[in-house]
Formats: C-alpha cells, sequence, structure tokens
C-alpha cells in the first residue's frame, strides 16, 4: 500500500519570520550608529565653521587696529597757501570786474557816452592791472580812472599808452594816488582823475 504526502501543502511548509527579534535589535543598532555618524560629522563641521568665524573676527580687528595706526601715523592735510592766495587774487579781480560793470550801468553820460573811453582803454590794456571804475562827466570834461595793479610801475605804463588814443590825448591827469591795502599787500589801488577847472578851460 502507497501513501503519498503532499508536502506542498501550506501546513508542511517552513515558515518565515520576517521580523524577528534579533534583527529588530539589529536595525535599531544600525539606526543609532548611523545618527551617531551623522550627528558627529555635523559637530565637526560646526567646530570648523566656528574656527573659521573666530580667525575672520581676528583678522577683521586687527586690519581695523591698523587703520587706526596708519590714520594716526599719517600726517594732516595742509591747505595750501599758494592756492589759497591765488583764489584771493581772483576774487579781487572779479569785484572789480563786478563793480565796473554796475558802475557802467548804473550811471548815463554826456551825449559821447562811455564807448569811446572804454573802447580805448580795451585796446591799451595792461596785463596785471584791472580796472574798478570809471567815471565820465560833465561832457567828457571830467574823467576818473579807478583800478588795481599786482605791481605800482604798471599804472605809469597804462597813463603813457593811454596817450596814444584819441579819447585821452592831450587829457592830464592832475590826481594820482596809489595806495596799497592792509587787507591784500600783494596789490595796490590806484585812481587817475583829471582836473575839472583846468579841463572846463580848455
Amino acid at each position: 500500500m502507497i501513501q503519498q504526502v503532499n508536502l506542498y501543502q501550506p501546513m508542511f511548509r517552513k515558515r518565515r519570520r520576517i521580523f524577528t527579534a534579533t534583527a529588530m535589535v539589529q536595525s535599531v543598532i544600525l539606526a543609532v550608529i548611523g545618527f551617531g555618524v551623522i550627528y558627529a560629522y555635523g559637530a565637526w563641521q560646526v567646530r570648523q565653521l566656528a574656527t573659521e568665524v573666530g580667525a575672520l573676527q581676528r583678522d577683521r580687528d586687527l586690519a581695523a587696529a591698523r587703520l587706526v595706526t596708519l590714520q594716526r601715523q599719517l600726517p594732516k592735510r595742509q591747505p595750501s597757501k599758494v592756492l589759497a592766495g591765488e583764489v584771493a587774487r581772483l576774487v579781487v579781480v572779479l569785484q572789480g570786474r563786478r563793480q565796473l560793470v554796475e558802475s557802467l550801468s548804473s550811471r548815463v553820460t554826456g551825449s559821447a557816452g562811455m564807448s569811446p573811453y572804454l573802447a580805448g582803454l580795451a585796446r591799451q590794456h595792461v596785463v596785471g592791472l584791472w580796472l574798478t571804475g570809471l567815471r565820465v562827466a560833465k561832457g567828457g570834461k571830467e574823467l576818473q580812472v579807478r583800478g588795481s595793479a599786482l605791481d605800482p610801475a604798471l599804472v605809469p605804463r597804462l597813463v603813457r599808452r593811454l596817450s596814444a588814443e584819441s579819447e585821452f590825448r592831450g587829457r592830464k591827469f592832475r590826481t594820482f594816488t596809489i595806495e596799497r591795502p592792509e587787507s591784500d599787500p600783494k596789490r595796490v589801488d590806484f585812481l587817475l582823475q583829471t582836473d575839472v577847472e583846468a579841463e572846463a578851460a580848455k
């Protein structure tokens, strides 16, 4: 008599346990080790960054201290006396020209006007000398010229050159003054004026 046993029946199969206690313990251990490694790596990176930050802060402090030292060592900038003098001279020239323009625009002279006198003064311009005022009154019988110069010798040169102009030819400046202002000793102010009575008698 032959008896067959069906080994393929579920009751005869070996059952595999997927999650055993040993496997679970091993998994927990591996997870703890993994987290420990990650934590250690993160802590190492934090320490490295903290070291770099400290080094950068020290470099910054050293640079700031060096800057303060250099600022103390560098000499303070002093204003240029030459440039200040040149600016002051140009201011005087500008003021003189403004006064001349105001004088010309505010005064009305005789029928001939100031044009011929201005033209003559312009043609006989002397470098280093500038006019600050011009007055022509009583039909041209009274003439007054004010100005400034860097050198007193330039004023007689102007008078000689004006004698070549028709409007000034034969004119004699009876008043001739030169003075050096206290505000700017580098220049002189002058006044040329004809004598009214002498001019009227001609």
